[in-house]
């Protein structure tokens, strides 16, 4: 926020707090004797240095001052005081008690003023209570929507992760291997967008940190193969996040990615899986599932051999600007790119 627009704020938070001793009524009254008081002295002081004609100098801003700090009704007592202060100690008078022609009208005219005055600070005391008013209801209702958004977000992920539980069980009762497989696939991809959406969306639409995406995700995509002998790490660059409208999608690229290290390169064996993520120097962002695994068969194509979660991986990509593709390195290497990708992430910590 720059520095003006902090004054500002201050101003405002200054103002909603006006009047003054509210609940302190006696207070409030011997704060507005002492303001009436100091304005008869400062007046008594200037009196020789000033020409004649200005009575109520100093009797103005300290009727204003009582009116704006300590509330209207106290400003229209202020404005009565200074009046009687005013007409017996700086009004010109006739040889009697009388006051001169045209005193009169200087104090009726004093009181006009005064009271126009307090007129606008009821004005402004009344508009500042409304808008304080309305802010804290608005802060309620955001509450309570941030509520009520949490908890549909948990139904749902709740009951993707049930249908996922489901389908998985109806898994045991299909002896088709075929049909087992796709069983297996659904209820993997259900569990992980049910988690995913249960830790990714903002009810303001921030982004989130990518590592804090992509450790849990891989995390359960991990425990449901069942496997206790693939280790699993994932390294994310630091300050990288993502936009809620590309987690999901970016997400279930991973988790395919694993799934399918999981399931083929590790069909045999165990081994390690390692997911990186980095923003290349071009501004693309990068990323990789690694394993150790038996590596991709000889003339390995995306378009002949893939199968339907790597075309879902593909289509994904697609969706978001990118490339998705897998290579052989000793084991096999499942790259996501993004061009571009890193301008679109913030730096967590603004957050």
């Amino acid at each position: 926020m720059s520095r003006s627009g902090g004054k500002a704020e201050g101003a405002g938070r200054w103002l909603e707090r006006l009047p003054l001793f509210q609940r302190r009524p006696l207070l409030a009254v011997a704060a507005m004797l002492a303001i009436c008081a100091i304005a008869l002295v400062l007046r008594l002081l200037l009196d020789p240095l000033i020409p004649p004609g200005f009575p109520f100098l100093t009797f103005f801003p300290a009727v204003f001052g009582v009116g704006l700090l300590l509330g209207a009704r106290l400003g229209l007592v202020a404005g009565a005081i200074c009046a009687l202060l005013a007409r017996h100690f700086f009004l010109p008078r006739l040889e009697s008690f009388a006051l001169a022609p045209g005193a009169h009208s200087a104090t009726t005219l004093f009181l006009l003023v005064t009271a126009a005055m307090m007129l606008l600070v009821y004005w402004v005391h009344r508009s500042t209570a409304g808008l304080v008013r309305e802010r804290e209801r608005s802060a309620q209702l955001a509450q309570t929507r941030a509520l009520m958004f949490r908890e549909l977000q948990h139904r749902v992920s709740n009951n993707l992760q049930v249908a996922g539980a489901l389908l998985a069980l109806q898994r045991s009762a299909v002896s088709e291997p075929a049909a087992r497989h796709a069983l297996n696939e659904a209820a993997m991809r259900l569990t992980v967008i049910g988690g995913i959406s249960r830790q990714l969306y903002d009810i303001e639409g921030r982004p989130r940190p990518l590592h804090a995406l992509l450790d849990p995700l891989c995390g359960d995509v991990l425990r449901a193969s069942g496997r206790s002998d693939i280790g699993l790490v994932v390294h994310a660059a630091e300050g990288l996040a993502v936009p809620p409208t590309s987690a999901l999608p970016l997400g279930l690229i991973v988790a395919e990615a694993v799934a399918n290290a999981i399931e083929h390169g590790f069909a045999e064996r165990g081994g390690a899986i390692e997911v990186a993520a980095a923003c290349r120097e071009d501004g693309a962002l990068v990323v990789e599932v690694a394993d150790d695994g038996a590596g991709l068969s000889p003339g390995f194509s995306m378009d002949a051999h893939g199968g339907l979660g790597l075309r879902i991986a593909t289509m994904l990509a697609a969706q978001l600007g990118g490339e998705f593709e897998m290579v052989s390195n000793g084991g096999t290497i499942a790259r996501l790119v993004i061009p571009a990708g890193c301008e679109t992430m913030v730096d967590a910590s603004d957050e």
